[in-house]
């Protein structure tokens, strides 16, 4: 009677065991990787820097930079969590802090034997309003000196603008425009 109970749960382990592999199986999507360097202007990217992969108008994937200048990003098939994403052999188009990478990919399903496609990106010139882009390509300068960064006619060194995030994270310094790391 022991044996057979014993026979019994090494059974019923084996199930559930091959029940979760089956769901595990099938509730993973399978990207389409691209990973490499990460450029602006022929600079390493900076910690923070964001990049983005589309299909057509469809946002499939995004990383933010972790280690200077390098960066991966699974691009999500087509399905109903990511609807008009990859297929095989669509052409994916990337962004780095919003603005064109210049480079495309093609999409592939990843596989143990191709487990992702290597893709350097680089903006060259630099892209909008993105660090180290010269100042005059952003808007909304204040003057850091006024108080509470009281709008004036700053466009220069000294100045400062919010990027979006709620406070002064950029600079313009040397004429380029720089983070500031804490608000």
């Amino acid at each position: 009677m022991k044996k057979d109970i014993i026979v019994i749960l090494i059974l019923l382990s084996i199930f559930v065991a091959i029940g979760i592999l089956l769901v595990s199986a099938t509730t993973t999507p399978v990207t389409s990787t691209f990973y490499g360097s990460v450029k602006i202007s022929g600079s390493n990217a900076p910690v923070g820097t964001v990049i983005k992969a589309y299909i057509a108008s469809a946002e499939c994937g995004s990383f933010t930079v972790i280690s200077e200048g390098w960066y991966i990003i699974p691009v999500f098939p087509n399905d109903t969590d990511y609807p008009g994403c990859g297929e095989e052999n669509d052409k994916v188009t990337f962004t780095i802090n919003e603005g064109d990478a210049g480079t495309t990919g093609i999409w592939h399903k990843d596989t143990l034997l191709t487990p992702g496609q290597v893709l350097d990106l680089d903006t060259n010139p630099p892209i909008g309003c993105s660090l180290t882009a010269d100042c005059s390509a952003c808007t909304d300068w204040v003057s850091a000196t006024r108080p509470h960064g009281a709008p004036g006619s700053c466009t220069g060194d000294g100045c400062v603008r919010n990027s979006g995030v709620g406070h002064y994270d950029q600079a313009c310094c040397n004429g380029k425009v720089s983070g500031i790391i804490s608000p």
